[in-house]
């Protein structure tokens, strides 16, 4: 049987990622009691108190049916103290990026929305699109002290605050253990030696190796990005991608990683894998279609969320390599913002905070397994 594995998340502590594993399974009879329970409240009785309210519009993207049901929760319980409604527009993946987008440059963003940090978000701000926070955020104080350290560095751009971060993930690894014994592997690979051993032991025995939603290009970073940092290191792999000048994507680790890259998927990658994209990989995955899926926190909500998947998953942080560099590729990763042509600024941003509040975000982490930038028990 294999062994279970610590993993270790910059700026996440370790503890909270080996529990979110732990109670993910024993939850699930929660999970569905909780539902049904809830589910002969959905009749609402917000007509007569939001006669007189605003609608907020919403667009978001929840990555399980849990997570939207848990969201859905708290957008009701918004409604119900504000008196207000709220208009929502849910899609997934790509077509949400690209639903995101096509608002930006037509000046129609919603009065809410989701989106992700880094230089994604960097962009859409200096458009104008995405309107400033920094009064409302700056003066709540006590609602800002309720986050990890640092959390809120993602969503300020030149000094001003314009987002509420919303989630903290890592890619990891995951494995079928159904066809890992099969193949006759006791163990999760702990090296990249040993993961290419394990991916000959699988294609002798008939079985994918990998699969990787390619498609969306990101999964493929994911890969890179691990190969890059296990061969050269984190302080190397950030100086190149913060463009040190004296440092380039031509670093003798960074071919390296390349041409380790392109050998892994031309030997273990499932045919056809530039044609799959990052919603259908995981369901592939849990399908039994190939045996290693790299994916994110993220996906344990959904793996827990379909019957006994998570019973037959593994997961580890990515193989080491000679450096011994064992960090895993993750940090604060998404956002709550506001469209900058909103009139309805404070009653977004009192959205934003029941959406993430310290109620909602514990009920994500018991539920859905997942990681918070809140401070939660």
């Amino acid at each position: 049987m294999m062994k279970p594995h610590k993993i270790i998340i910059l700026f996440i502590r370790r503890e909270k990622i080996m529990r979110s594993k732990k109670y993910v399974v024993s939850v699930l009879c929660a999970i569905f009691i909780f539902l049904m329970l809830c589910g002969g409240c959905q009749k609402n009785d917000k007509d007569d108190a939001t006669a007189k309210g605003k609608e907020i519009t919403y667009f978001y993207n929840a990555s399980n049916e849990v997570e939207r049901k848990i969201t859905e929760e708290a957008i009701k319980r918004y409604e119900k103290k504000s008196g207000n409604t709220v208009k929502t527009t849910t899609m997934e993946g790509e077509s949400y990026k690209t639903k995101i987008k096509t608002s930006v440059a037509s000046n129609t963003l919603p009065d809410v929305f989701n989106y992700w940090t880094g230089e994604q978000f960097q962009t859409i701000v200096e458009s104008g699109n995405v309107m400033d926070l920094s009064d409302l955020v700056n003066a709540d104080t006590e609602y800002k002290q309720q986050f990890i350290d640092g959390a809120f560095d993602e969503v300020t751009v030149r000094d001003k605050v314009y987002g509420i971060p919303t989630s903290v993930t890592g890619q990891i690894m995951f494995f079928n253990k159904t066809l890992f014994e099969k193949a006759g592997i006791s163990e999760v690979p702990s090296t990249i030696e040993e993961l290419e051993e394990a991916c000959d032991k699988l294609n002798d025995a008939g079985i994918t190796p990998i699969i990787c939603g390619s498609k969306d290009r990101w999964p493929l970073l994911g890969w890179f990005s691990y190969l890059a940092v296990r061969y050269g290191g984190v302080e190397l792999y950030t100086d190149v991608t913060n463009g040190k000048s004296d440092t380039s994507f031509a670093n003798p680790e960074f071919v390296r990683a390349g041409k380790k890259l392109n050998e892994i998927s031309q030997k273990y990658f499932i045919n056809g894998s530039m044609a799959i994209d990052s919603t259908a990989a995981p369901a592939q995955f849990t399908a039994g279609q190939a045996a290693i899926f790299i994916g994110g926190t993220w996906d344990i909500g959904t793996f827990a969320s379909e019957d006994h998947a998570l019973e037959n998953i593994e997961f580890a942080p990515f193989p080491a390599a000679e450096t011994d560099e064992d960090a895993v590729y993750g940090g604060i990763a998404n956002c709550m913002a506001v469209g900058a042509s909103s009139d309805k600024k404070e009653e977004a941003y009192d959205l934003i905070k029941e959406i993430m509040s310290v109620e909602t975000e514990t009920k994500k982490v018991e539920e859905t397994g997942s990681l918070s930038c809140m401070k939660v028990d």
